[in-house]
């Protein structure tokens, strides 16, 4: 077993709370308080939200991340009737657009972004994910001197795909058998 897969096993759902308790609420919650968001600033390494978690997890961190927001789009869109039981059961975060722009109409809120911005969010260092006006104030306290340093995730990544195949292959029999695991999967690996 890979330290990717003992990672997620073991660490992840710890690293995500960890995370997520140190979100300022505007940002964690930004639709409601039944649905958590995590907004692309949050993990770039221009802030200090990811200082919860260790360094030596921190690439690992992103690539289960990515995982999970991908599950939960690939099941949002392609098994909609199955989606809301998913969401019951699995409570997944939502990845999201910077909504700390002038307007709604003038950022990324409210968009929810490909899971790929996830791993270029983690060395985004020029604040590139912010296409639109981004109001910084709000967060000056977050903001992290010395920055975080390059996170290499490429070889835990390519890793990743075959253990996470049948971590998603293994939940779907277990939990919703109504999904065909073979045709999610793949819808997953079209993303990649």
């Amino acid at each position: 077993m890979n330290n990717y897969i003992l990672y997620y096993k073991n660490d992840f759902q710890t690293d995500i709370f960890k995370f997520l308790q140190v979100l300022p609420d505007k940002t964690k919650f930004h639709y409601s308080k039944s649905e958590i968001t995590i907004q692309y600033f949050t993990l770039t390494p221009n802030y200090d939200f990811l200082d919860t978690i260790s360094t030596e997890n921190q690439p690992y961190f992103f690539i289960a991340l990515f995982w999970t927001v991908l599950i939960d789009q690939v099941v949002y869109t392609h098994f909609k009737k199955y989606y809301s039981n998913f969401q019951r059961l699995t409570l997944y975060p939502k990845f999201i657009g910077n909504c700390t722009g002038t307007g709604f109409f003038t950022s990324d809120c409210g968009h929810h972004q490909h899971p790929k911005k996830i791993l270029f969010a983690m060395n985004d260092y020029n604040d590139l994910g912010n296409r639109f006006d981004f109001d910084k104030e709000p967060f000056s306290q977050n903001i992290k001197y010395p920055k975080r340093k390059t996170i290499v995730y490429d070889i835990n990544f390519r890793q990743s795909v075959f253990e996470m195949e049948k971590e998603i292959n293994e939940y779907l029999k277990k939990y919703q058998p109504e999904i065909d695991n073979k045709i999610c999967w793949q819808l997953c690996l079209n993303e990649l």
